[in-house]
């Protein structure tokens, strides 16, 4: 009797183990036959034709090394309704030289944050004007030539918060390759796949664009804690995503 327990339960046991393991494998299968019988969900027709205002929040913390590149990057877009705020939190800003980038804004704080939650507040508390999104990154990040007009479009399409795709900047060692992989899995298991079906992608905590109305209506409480978690489980509690 005792064997058949056992048995049992570990028959049970396997069965999450199981649809982990297989659940890549089924999300591959489902996703090409909705590419064949149903074609793509979601909304795909414009609503708008609405250039909408763009705030680039950038969270530096303890290093703006990487600045530079992020906001040559940004400038590359043809797109030009945004601002860009950098928020140097414990950063040392004497040898970062943003004089000819005339759409940033860096932002210093009078006492260390060391909190996300608070450097984004305080880049919104210093908004030179009301922005429609804003759009949070990280200073070691850099975007395509065409990430806010791809951006204006959603918001065009009804979208209030969108999770932007988030690639590999170097593949040149097998680590990198790695992580490259690992990013692909993700992307497509958690958002390509969430989107294909309608469904509402999973968030990071950096490229995400927010509608500002949407964002102040979210109170933090702590400044503590993941901003990302925090704003996922905000945005299902409110309906804004399934």
């Amino acid at each position: 009797f005792g064997m058949t327990v056992m048995i049992i339960f570990l028959a049970i046991l396997h069965v999450p183990v199981l649809f982990f393991l297989f659940q890549p494998l089924i999300q591959v299968i489902l996703f090409q036959l909705k590419k064949l019988l149903g074609g793509r969900s979601g909304r795909e027709a414009t609503k708008s034709k609405k250039e909408f205002d763009f705030a680039l929040i950038v969270t530096a913390y303890k290093d703006v090394d990487l600045i530079p590149p992020l906001v040559d990057s940004v400038n590359k877009n043809e797109f030009t309704n945004y601002t860009l705020y950098v928020v140097a939190d414990r950063c040392d800003t004497s040898r970062l030289d943003l004089k000819k980038a005339s759409k940033v804004r860096l932002i210093e704080p009078e006492e260390p944050l060391d909190s996300k939650i608070a450097s984004i507040r305080l880049a919104i508390d210093s908004f030179e004007r009301a922005h429609d999104v804003m759009v949070i990154l990280d200073n070691d990040n850099l975007v395509s030539n065409n990430y806010l007009a791809a951006l204006n479009e959603k918001f065009c399409q009804g979208y209030r918060a969108v999770q932007t795709n988030l690639r590999p900047k170097n593949t040149d060692s097998v680590y990198a390759r790695l992580d490259a992989v690992s990013n692909l899995f993700m992307n497509f298991t958690d958002r390509h796949f969430m989107s294909e079906f309608g469904l509402s992608s999973f968030i990071y905590g950096l490229g995400i664009a927010i509608e500002m109305k949407l964002y102040n209506e979210l109170n933090y409480g702590q400044i503590v804690g993941g901003f990302d978690k925090k704003l996922q489980v905000y945005l299902a509690d409110s309906t804004i995503i399934g």
